[in-house]
């Protein structure tokens, strides 16, 4: 019996199994297992910091996110 979604009939009949034969599963996997040595390589942290629109402020390195969680910002 199929379980009840939210997703439209034609993405709901989709077998996990045959998404995990695509080509574009395949490449996710290659990537995700070469991100780290990429990232070594070049000196870059484990973290990115990605947003859809432009902003401003700044960056503070921190030794661990416990120096900072109780930190008010009054600008960015």
């Amino acid at each position: 019996m199929r379980r009840r979604t939210h997703l439209p009939e034609h993405c709901a009949s989709r077998d996990p199994q045959v998404v995990r034969l695509g080509p574009a599963f395949a490449l996710s996997l290659v990537l995700s297992s070469v991100e780290p040595a990429l990232r070594s390589a070049a000196e870059l942290g484990a973290w990115q910091i990605i947003s859809p629109v432009n902003v401003a402020g700044k960056v503070v390195e921190v030794q661990g996110l416990h120096e900072v969680q109780d930190t008010v910002r009054t600008s960015p």
